[in-house]
Protein backbone atom coordinates (compact mmCIF):
# COMPACT_ATOMS: atom_id res chain seq x y z
CA UNK A 1 0.00 0.00 0.00
CA UNK A 2 1.56 3.43 -0.77
CA UNK A 3 1.89 6.05 1.67
CA UNK A 4 0.40 9.67 0.65
CA UNK A 5 1.02 12.76 3.25
CA UNK A 6 -2.40 15.09 3.83
CA UNK A 7 -3.19 17.32 0.76
CA UNK A 8 0.08 20.64 0.82
CA UNK A 9 -3.17 23.07 -0.28
CA UNK A 10 -5.80 21.58 1.91
CA UNK A 11 -3.94 19.08 4.80
CA UNK A 12 -6.98 16.81 3.17
CA UNK A 13 -6.41 12.53 3.76
CA UNK A 14 -8.38 11.97 0.95
CA UNK A 15 -6.02 12.00 -1.60
CA UNK A 16 -5.93 8.77 -4.18
CA UNK A 17 -3.81 7.73 -7.17
CA UNK A 18 -5.72 8.45 -10.54
CA UNK A 19 -4.41 5.88 -13.85
CA UNK A 20 -5.47 6.89 -16.95
CA UNK A 21 -4.62 4.83 -20.32
CA UNK A 22 -4.89 7.72 -22.86
CA UNK A 23 -1.50 7.11 -25.12
CA UNK A 24 -0.25 4.21 -22.86
CA UNK A 25 -0.70 4.60 -18.98
CA UNK A 26 -0.08 7.75 -16.88
CA UNK A 27 -0.46 8.06 -12.95
CA UNK A 28 -1.16 11.23 -10.78
CA UNK A 29 -2.23 11.68 -7.35
CA UNK A 30 -5.23 13.85 -6.46
CA UNK A 31 -7.21 14.86 -3.51
CA UNK A 32 -10.66 14.36 -3.48
CA UNK A 33 -11.71 17.47 -1.24
CA UNK A 34 -9.73 21.01 -2.79
CA UNK A 35 -8.96 18.83 -6.42
CA UNK A 36 -5.38 19.61 -6.37
CA UNK A 37 -3.38 17.14 -8.39
CA UNK A 38 0.34 16.19 -9.41
CA UNK A 39 1.60 16.50 -13.31
CA UNK A 40 1.25 13.11 -14.97
CA UNK A 41 3.77 10.56 -14.75
CA UNK A 42 4.60 7.27 -16.69
CA UNK A 43 5.43 5.30 -13.52
CA UNK A 44 3.32 5.55 -10.15
CA UNK A 45 5.96 5.93 -7.64
CA UNK A 46 7.19 9.35 -9.29
CA UNK A 47 3.37 10.71 -9.27
CA UNK A 48 3.76 9.67 -5.22
CA UNK A 49 6.93 11.26 -4.82
CA UNK A 50 5.72 14.34 -6.50
CA UNK A 51 2.79 14.96 -4.25
CA UNK A 52 4.73 13.61 -0.73
CA UNK A 53 7.71 16.60 -1.46
CA UNK A 54 7.41 19.56 0.53
CA UNK A 55 8.96 22.91 -0.17
CA UNK A 56 11.23 23.38 2.36
CA UNK A 57 12.43 19.65 2.99
CA UNK A 58 16.21 18.46 2.31
CA UNK A 59 15.93 16.53 -0.92
CA UNK A 60 18.49 14.29 -0.02
CA UNK A 61 19.03 13.06 -3.80
CA UNK A 62 19.90 16.56 -4.81
CA UNK A 63 23.49 18.39 -3.70
CA UNK A 64 23.85 21.92 -3.85
CA UNK A 65 27.22 23.08 -3.71
CA UNK A 66 27.97 26.98 -2.36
Amino acid sequence: MVKLKPCPFCGGKDSGILTTSYDGYWFAVFCENCMAQTRKCRQEKDAVEAWNRRAGEEDKNELVER
